[in-house]
Order: C-alpha cells, then structure tokens, then sequence
C-alpha cells in the first residue's frame, strides 16, 4: 500500500467520522447491539464508546495497522474486551454462529467483495442475531420507507432469518 491509503485515508477517516454529528449516527446505529459482537471496519475504535452495556466483548476486523495504533487508546479505554481477529470482511477466520451482534458502520463500500463479505456475515451470525450497518448513501434501486429520512434508511438491521 501507498503512502496515501496507508498513513494518510486512517487519519482523515478518524478525523472526518469523528465529529459529534457523526457518532450521535453512528450510536443510534449500534443501540441494538448486544453480546459477542464482530465489528467490520473497525478502524480507530469511533463505536467502542458508543455501545450499549448489553454488549459483552467485540472482536475487531481492521486491515489498516495505522488505524489499529490510532486505537490502542479507546481500547484501553473500554469496559468492554476487544480481539482484534482479522483485517477482511470478505474472509473472517471465525467459528460459524459465533457473533449475537456483526457491526459495520462506513465500511461495506470499503470491501471490494461486499457479496462475499455479506455471505461471511450470515456464517458467522448465531440464530436470532443481527447485522447492523450504517453508510453514508441510499442504494440506488430501492427506495427508503416512506417518512424516513436517508439516515435512517441507512442505519438497519438485517437479520438471516429474513433471507
């Protein structure tokens, strides 16, 4: 990787995401949240402070070794545990039904295979688990429900039952 994406696209990330405006989203998008959660695009930790007590521990994807340092203090910050466990969403090395909770918020336009990445979701969600995900934009062939606003068509919840 280049200088750009390697050392400069973590810290603009961390900065652009990390306005008041942006974590009161990204809470309202993980209020569900709850037990062993996988968290994809975990990046500097911008969610860690902002789950509820329901969730018990996180184990975070991150390929950006940069992201992970910009981190290390929200973690040790946590009052949760945090693994980190991967750097793909595309290939999570983790048991089948392992995670009550997958969490992915800015990320899915990050990960050049989102099908498979959304199949690995399914793998890895227990029975009555949930996928939440929040994206800075509307898909461009369904429409939101009507009376919402783009961001909350954005923040879901997707369950494998529902498929």
């Amino acid at each position: 990787m280049g200088l750009w994406s390697e050392h400069v696209v973590p810290r603009l990330t961390d900065l652009a995401l990390g306005t008041a405006d942006v974590r009161a989203v990204r809470a309202r998008a993980v209020e569900r949240a709850r037990g062993e959660v996988v968290e994809l695009g975990f990046g500097s930790g911008p969610t860690l402070p902002l789950y509820p007590a329901a969730v018990t521990s996180v184990r975070a994807v991150e390929p950006s070794a940069v992201a992970r340092r910009l981190g290390a203090r929200r973690i040790a910050a946590a009052s949760i545990p945090v693994q980190h466990v991967g750097l793909d969403g595309a290939d999570l090395d983790l048991p089948d039904a392992t995670a009550d909770t997958v969490v992915s918020t800015f990320t899915l336009c990050t990960i050049p295979d989102v099908e498979r990445a959304l199949r690995e979701v399914r793998r890895i969600l227990r029975p009555g688990g949930v996928f939440l995900f929040l994206e800075h934009g509307l898909s461009p062939t369904r429409r939101p429900p009507a009376g919402s606003t783009a961001s909350t068509a954005s923040s879901s919840a997707w369950s494998p039952a529902a498929t």
